[in-house]
């Protein structure tokens, strides 16, 4: 006989929908890096989760970030130079990513328009691959983005 044992860890925080240009919405939340609330945009049609080049330094102990070899596309058909940075303590509410390689781009373009129409600033965009790496589920109802954790044993 074998047995299975499986578990679910199951992990929500808040976000905030905010209505933007007649009839859109913007979905933020925050996580944490190093005890320090990030703002983040959440975008599930982007790729991957990046991070403001320059807002990043106000979270991170590196100050020298490494280049990716090629240009990126991103935001559309736009290629831009990106940069990558190894995060050490990304919190996703009590669930820790270790050693996050995260993607770093110049998202001043976007703070700029949030800035023009009163709203807070970003420190990045919460993308896909944390998202589906962590099951994340969005409840427009109650507010909340909630990831799980499940081992099959």
């Amino acid at each position: 006989m074998i047995n299975y044992y499986f578990w679910i860890v199951k992990n929500s925080i808040p976000i905030e929908i905010l209505s933007i240009e007649n009839n859109g919405f913007h979905i933020f939340t925050s996580l944490t890096i190093h005890g320090k609330q990030i703002r983040m945009l959440i975008d599930t049609g982007a790729s991957k989760t990046t991070f403001d080049k320059k807002r990043i330094r106000n979270f991170i102990r590196q100050k020298r970030f490494r280049k990716y070899d090629e240009m990126l596309t991103a935001f559309g058909s736009k290629k831009i130079q990106g940069h990558f940075v190894c995060i050490e303590d990304l919190w996703l509410g009590k669930f820790l990513v270790k050693n996050y390689n995260a993607a770093l781009f110049d998202l001043e373009n976007i703070n700029k328009i949030y800035r023009s129409i009163g709203v807070k600033q970003i420190d990045g965009i919460l993308g896909g691959d944390l998202l589906v790496d962590y099951n994340a589920e969005i409840n427009y109802r109650n507010k909340i983005l909630s990831f799980t954790l499940t081992d099959a044993k």
